[in-house]
């Protein structure tokens, strides 16, 4: 008696939805699909060799890209799984290859290819996986218990730094792959949980800001040297006596030594850090920014000038002039906001927000539109919270994110740019063609509509055949003539 069929496995359709024109763009993901969470468990980072440049192109037809080295300037994102003792996984992505080292990622893969060399790689399948997500290391990460990893960040020049809850801190090399625990959580800094962390620009590449809940101990200064942490100070922020104290979210400014800090109190301050010693950091007076919740994340953009993009709870996100000091602009959106990010356009954010199937928006703040450019997302029974981030995938042309199977929502983005692009190139060519269709007509002495136009074109079109048959024609009796 033949045996049932087994049943059809779970795959995740990775085909790029089509984007509604009319400026909403509603993708939710098939709730099937096991949906990303963030629990305690073992940190484990691929890090992905170096390959060229993603292309659509390349996974829409489901051909292995070739590995090659690239000098390319951009950084490569790679999935970071956290794994457990539950059945749930969640996969971070962080940007961490850099131009320069090798890495060879898959010794299987690289055994296959110098078979597939002896025997015939026609005779071989084609593996569909492209290369940028088939060939990566693993380095599993310690996992303390009671603990949450809080930030991946990206260490200069090469490398990548954890910070988890209770501010442990662990730091991997790229060229040697070591993992290094370079701090443990133990006494009262363990208490006050981190909340969020930065690496500041210019001159201080290894300076990571620490900020923290509680009242006491809320912003920690650290700076990472020949793989060893050195303590700058721990430094206290000002919060209104009536409110909630602490830090809620930290973010490096576009000035070097200088970040924004967002507190439970919905007040934002900006610091400056010196270049010289240990000396602390210089806070300024809260800035002019009105929000009535914690502040769950700040982004610093530059279009006709820096700003400062403060998103919060209280479903709101608020626009700064750093120049004119003041709020030009705020959006009221209907649930809270975790987590903001700039994309291509500078005039544009893309928000996380506090939703079950919609989780992702991209906003023009600008202007205060009743509905956003894009809104996609996928479907889930809760909401992820704002300890899940997503990152951005910077290569090529390409710029969106790279978040468990959210992964190819940026393809869609950038998709969409380049058909606006098209369209606008075919307007070019419509009304050169019709402006010539006028002229030509006028000179005819007849009026230029519609049907004469389209007769216009079929005899232009006719003429443009028959001058290229004559072309082909005569290349084919030169090429005769030579031969003999």
């Amino acid at each position: 008696m033949a045996s049932p069929a087994p049943p059809p496995l779970q795959t995740l359709d990775t085909a790029a939805p089509s984007l509604i024109h009319g400026g909403i763009f509603d993708a939710v993901h098939n709730a099937s699909v096991r949906v990303p969470t963030f629990r305690s468990g073992t940190l484990s980072i691929e890090l992905p060799p170096h390959v060229r440049p993603f292309d659509w192109n390349d996974f829409s037809t489901m051909r292995p890209q070739a590995q090659q080295d690239v000098d390319h300037s951009d950084v490569r994102v790679a999935p970071v799984s956290s794994t457990s003792q539950s059945d749930t996984s969640t996969f971070l992505p962080f940007s961490l290859a850099q131009p320069g080292s090798s890495i060879v990622a898959d010794r299987s893969d690289t055994a296959d290819a110098d078979e597939q060399e002896d025997t015939g790689a026609a005779s071989q399948p084609i593996d569909p996986t492209p290369k940028l997500f088939r060939c990566a290391q693993r380095v599993q990460m310690r996992k303390d218990s009671h603990d949450k990893p809080r930030r991946l960040l990206t260490l200069h020049p090469s490398g990548f730094l954890s910070v988890t809850m209770r501010g442990s801190l662990d730091l991997v090399e790229q060229a040697s792959l070591r993992y290094t625990p370079l701090r443990t959580s133990a006494g009262d800094g363990a208490r006050q949980l981190v909340e969020d962390a930065c690496v500041l620009h210019g001159t201080h590449k290894r300076t990571v800001v620490i900020g923290r809940a509680g009242n006491n101990g809320q912003l920690s200064l650290v700076r990472i040297e020949d793989g060893k942490v050195r303590e700058i100070g721990s430094f206290e922020r000002r919060s209104q006596a009536e409110k909630k104290g602490g830090i809620s979210a930290v973010c490096a400014m576009m000035q070097p030594g200088i970040f924004a800090t967002g507190g439970y109190d919905h007040l934002v301050n900006l610091w400056t850090l010196p270049n010289e010693g240990n000396a602390p950091p210089t806070p300024s007076a809260p800035l002019a920014i009105k929000h009535s919740s914690a502040i769950h994340s700040i982004l610093p953009v530059r279009d006709t000038s820096h700003k400062l993009l403060t998103g919060s709870a209280d479903c709101s996100l608020a626009i700064y002039d750093l120049s004119s000091e003041r709020t030009v602009n705020a959006l009221k959106l209907s649930n809270p906001v975790y987590h903001v990010h700039g994309v291509e356009s500078p005039f544009c954010a893309l928000l996380e927000l506090g939703h079950r199937e919609f989780q992702f928006e991209v906003r023009d703040y600008r202007l205060v539109p009743e509905t956003p450019a894009l809104r996609f997302g996928y479907s889930n029974t809760k909401v992820h919270g704002r300890y899940t981030r997503v990152s951005l995938l910077n290569t090529t042309p390409l710029k969106g994110m790279s978040y468990h199977y959210l992964r190819f929502f940026g393809l869609v983005i950038y998709a969409e740019n380049a058909l606006q692009a098209h369209e606008r190139e075919e307007r070019l060519r419509e009304n050169k063609i019709r402006r010539e269709a006028r002229i030509a007509l006028a000179r005819r002495g007849l009026v230029a509509t519609e049907t004469e136009i389209a007769k216009w074109k079929e005899e232009r079109a006719r003429a443009m055949e028959a001058a290229a048959a004559e072309t082909a024609q005569a290349a084919k009796v030169q090429a005769s003539a030579s031969e003999q």
